[in-house]
């Protein structure tokens, strides 16, 4: 079934009844022919369509037509999605990751081609090669990892400065330039508490111009494998070399097995950040010890990591204020401050 992108307020929706993996994601509609200023009627085509693994589309361009979208789709069973009219364009937001190559695959089956990729400096020698090989013809430079570092400090998972200055900032640069738009992205609601809430629509807190779609956002990973691996689609050879997730290198979020991983694969890349780190134990007065367990990951240690402190025989104060975790004292030697 050839599906198209429209300029006009789009709703759609998927059969609640249909299993993971079938349909595609909330900017198409059906190449049904007629007129694209009046409500396309889905009527008897709405059970073919969905046989034949597609999301099914109503066109509407007033308010009216947006009523009666909802009406069928109360009638169907099914979830909808509305699109701004104003957002003329559709792109997927490509981290060269499993979730994002899934969403990549499904919006090349709707027929929207655009896709970009940021390229934060800090990335998998493999990743840059298979963003590559996916043929993402879009790449945004972030920004320089090493120059605001001095600035804002180690990256931390509490303070993951980086996906701004890097990723978010850089996008929305480009989008001045560009214009509104709608993005497909692969987040999920399972990867953290924070997307654990992801609505299906919702535009960019961060950038207006960006309405987000998140066409996947119930699978579970298990569930994005086993879409990559029926429908035959290559993905980043990372997750065959132990990694769970594919970011950067350098990654506060990353599991130790894996930073240990990128130590055997790129020794080079792990040796500069390890130096980095050792620099700055120095300079704080922090033990090594403290590095080499990962305590620098964060700005205040979790219940589980003091623990580990504890095992280890090291002193920690008590768990910090809100008040003051928001500032940005140095370190001492009797502190880990993650």
């Amino acid at each position: 079934m050839r599906l198209r992108l429209v300029g006009a307020t789009l709703a759609l929706q998927r059969p609640a009844d249909q299993e993971v993996g079938i349909g595609l994601v909330g900017v198409v509609l059906e190449q049904l022919g007629g007129d694209a200023d009046r409500p396309v009627e889905l009527g008897g085509v709405v059970e073919r369509a969905c046989q034949q693994e597609a999301y099914v589309g109503q066109l509407v361009p007033d308010v009216g037509g947006v009523v009666r979208a909802r009406a069928l789709a109360k009638q169907l069973g099914c979830d909808l999605a509305i699109i701004d009219k104003r957002r003329p364009r559709a792109n997927v937001s490509f981290s060269g990751g499993k979730d994002s190559t899934v969403v990549l695959e499904l919006a090349r089956r709707a027929g929207i081609t655009d896709a970009y990729y940021v390229d934060t400096g800090m990335e998998f020698p493999e990743t840059q090669a298979f963003v590559k090989e996916t043929g993402i013809e879009k790449v945004i430079r972030g920004g320089d990892f090493w120059k605001d570092i001095k600035k804002y400090g180690l990256p931390r998972k509490d303070d993951r400065w980086c996906c701004e200055r890097l990723k978010l900032q850089p996008v929305k640069d480009w989008l001045s330039r560009q214009g509104p738009c709608v993005t497909v992205q692969g987040n999920r609601w399972y990867e953290s508490f924070m997307r654990s809430t992801l609505p299906p629509v919702v535009e960019n807190p961060f950038n207006p111009l960006q309405l987000n779609i998140s066409p996947i956002r119930n699978w579970r990973a298990l569930e994005v494998f086993l879409y990559l691996w029926w429908r035959k689609v290559p993905y980043n050879p990372l997750y065959e070399m132990g990694f769970e997730r594919v970011g950067c290198w350098h990654c506060p979020a990353m599991l130790q097995s894996e930073a240990a991983r990128t130590k055997e694969l790129h020794p080079a890349l792990a040796a500069r950040w390890e130096d980095y780190l050792r620099t700055w134990a120095q300079k704080e007065n922090i033990p090594q010890r403290c590095v080499d367990l990962g305590f620098w990951r964060w700005k205040e240690l979790p219940p589980k990591m003091r623990e580990l402190a504890a095992q280890e025989g090291i002193g920690l104060p008590k768990p910090r204020l809100k008040t003051q975790m928001a500032t940005n004292s140095p370190l001492n030697p009797n502190l880990v401050r993650n």
